[in-house]
């Protein structure tokens, strides 16, 4: 048996780091509204858990949440989840670091070195510490965006345009410790991707 979690919350959760986070009332209210959502892909003896009832489950069941944090993980083990069903706190912090845009940043520079993806695809993506780097990053193209290391739902995300740019910047670094910045480019439509990976694959 799998139990399903919609936890929208979750890169807020992992910038904060800590078990006792407590989302903005608006997350919250997405959370208590959507977290029947799962629905739409677990199977018929699957759990959708709503982030209240309490959990009695074996050995050889699954946890997928949407995302884990140690916010998540305490709220489990409040649930009278077992220890030995969640992600030890090495695996919570390795987990943590994936889920940091630096993650992305590297990736997207291995990719270009390999030439599998040309500059004018993606161009450059800056990780900077300081608003003086961050603000150097930005010369470089007509518009830039902006994006705190862990966000959620367009809440980590600026543009260079902005009346309040510096500032919005500064704050960021200060709460997450860095800024990521990108060549805006044309959207042409939004959309989310989720994978699964184990150690056989994806």
């Amino acid at each position: 048996m799998t139990v399903h979690i919609f936890n929208p919350d979750n890169d807020m959760a992992l910038a904060d780091g800590t078990a006792g986070y407590t989302p903005p009332a608006t997350i919250r209210q997405m959370r208590s509204e959507l977290w029947w959502l799962p629905n739409w892909w677990a199977h018929d003896d699957d759990i959708v858990w709503n982030g209240k009832d309490r959990l009695s489950l074996g050995e050889s069941d699954e946890i997928r949440p949407w995302g884990w944090s140690p916010a998540l993980i305490h709220r489990l083990k409040m649930a009278g989840v077992a220890e030995g069903l969640l992600p030890t706190d090495d695996e919570m912090e390795r987990l943590r670091q994936l889920s940091h845009r630096q993650t992305a940043v590297e990736a997207l520079r291995m990719q270009r070195d390999d030439r599998l993806l040309g500059e004018s695809l993606v161009g450059d993506s800056h990780l900077c510490h300081t608003w003086e780097e961050a603000a150097h990053a930005m010369e470089q193209y007509p518009e830039c965006v902006l994006k705190t290391p862990w966000s959620s739902s367009g809440k980590g995300i600026a543009f260079s345009s902005g009346n309040k740019i510096k500032e919005w910047c500064r704050n960021g670094i200060r709460r997450q410790g860095s800024s990521v910045v990108e060549r805006k480019l044309d959207k042409l439509a939004d959309f989310a991707m989720e994978f699964q990976c184990k150690g056989e694959g994806v």
